[in-house]
């Protein structure tokens, strides 16, 4: 098992995207506010999520908290939590990442992770949830069950100029994915496209 899915693994759950390793560049995420900070997280009512490709910003959904600290051990720089609780504890959680430049367009990449998928686990269930456009580019919003945790996930998907973007909301079980789930579109609702930028996809850091 790959080292970053350790922590995840003991909690009883692992996104799903986290364990396609090649669908994801590294990336990092600014804090539009310093928000409740510790030694250890960085909390913020919203960020910009970076790649060496282009940059979009998101904002927390209402309860819910953006981190940029926490999931860093876990390649994640940019994730989102319920308040109240923590990354590790929270029931479900989102994490914001952009996809790897082998598929900038949000058609391939789809096709790809779903392929990938079903060769981890033949049983494993997706179909689409919404499409439409912001901003002049195509989104797509995707539910997936399976996985080796069974997990639940529903993920937005968004084309920008030259990459895609996409943010996760995953859940252990179906109660927590019903109750949960809509706080994503929240997400949808709070996007906006940032423009291209030169920071190398290997950057971690992030700043208040």
């Amino acid at each position: 098992m790959p080292e970053n899915l350790i922590q995840r693994s003991r909690a009883g759950r692992i996104p799903l995207f986290i364990t396609i390793g090649s669908l994801w560049i590294a990336a990092c995420c600014l804090g539009l506010s310093a928000g409740a900070q510790t030694k250890e997280k960085v909390q913020s009512p919203a960020g910009i999520v970076y790649g060496p490709k282009g940059a979009y910003m998101i904002e927390a959904p209402k309860h819910w908290v953006l981190d940029n600290k926490s999931g860093v051990p876990d390649g994640l720089p940019c994730v989102l939590y319920i308040d109240g609780f923590t990354w590790e504890s929270s029931p479900v959680i989102m994490y914001a990442k952009i996809a790897s430049p082998t598929y900038p367009t949000i058609d391939k990449f789809i096709a790809f992770a779903i392929r990938e998928f079903v060769k981890e686990d033949p049983k494993f269930y997706h179909k689409e949830l919404k499409t439409g456009e912001i901003g002049g580019k195509k989104y797509v919003i995707m539910n997936y069950r399976g996985g080796p945790y069974n997990s639940y996930e529903r993920v937005f998907y968004v084309q920008m100029e030259s990459a895609v973007g996409y943010v996760v909301f995953s859940a252990k079980n179906k109660p927590d994915f019903d109750k949960y789930a809509d706080a994503l579109l929240d997400v949808v609702a709070s996007y906006h496209y940032v423009g291209k930028t030169n920071m190398p996809a290997t950057h971690l850091s992030a700043r208040d």
